[in-house]
């Protein structure tokens, strides 16, 4: 991954600059992954964050659609298996009733895209819903564990309750061998 990284100039491998001006040619984000725990399946996730103050533009999804070619084929050329490589185009959603063409074609790719595009166009504002709702999801699904756990740990200390206070499954020959005794030795159950 580090050399996919040095490559393209990617994560500690970045220019900041270029001279005295900025490289506009990186990626703003770049996440390199792979699942170690067996060869494959090999993923790059290239994620291009846009100002929010921006609108994006076909320009913005070309020059990300680059960044995968470039990757992809370099990929192909220097490793020995399969590279799944997609990105994600992140900033602020033009409006519905721009007239500027770079922004109308990409409405038009947003509107089309598929559940298996190789780049995911989104807003910042659904990149936000996209995670309260996962991390509600989560809450959710730990509150209910911790329910189940509560509610375990009541019914043990109900059944241990139950064989103190001769209630329990062993309640009834516990009163009988206390009754025997009482009968035995009556000052001792009285006192």
């Amino acid at each position: 991954m580090s050399r996919i990284a040095k490559r393209f100039e990617l994560d500690n491998f970045a220019r900041v600059t270029d001279g005295d001006k900025d490289d506009a040619r990186r990626p703003d984000l770049t996440f390199i992954m792979s699942d170690p725990t067996f060869s494959g399946p090999y993923v790059i996730n290239v994620v291009e964050l846009k100002s929010p103050s921006l609108p994006l533009s076909a320009e913005h999804l070309e020059q990300l659609d680059e960044y995968i070619f470039q990757i992809n084929e370099w990929c192909e050329a220097e490793l020995s298996h399969k590279v799944n490589v997609r990105g994600f185009l992140i900033g602020a959603m033009p409006d519905q009733a721009t007239t500027a063409t770079g922004q109308k074609r990409l409405l038009k790719e947003f509107r089309e895209q598929g559940a298996n595009a190789t780049i995911r166009i989104m807003s910042i504002q659904e990149l936000l819903k996209d995670a309260w709702q996962v991390h509600i999801e989560a809450i959710k699904v730990l509150e209910s564990a911790t329910d189940e756990e509560e509610d375990e740990e009541e019914d043990d200390g109900d059944e241990a309750a139950g064989l103190d206070s001769g209630d329990g499954p062993g309640a009834p020959a516990a009163a009988e061998a206390a009754n025997e005794d009482a009968q035995a030795d009556p000052q001792a159950a009285e006192g």
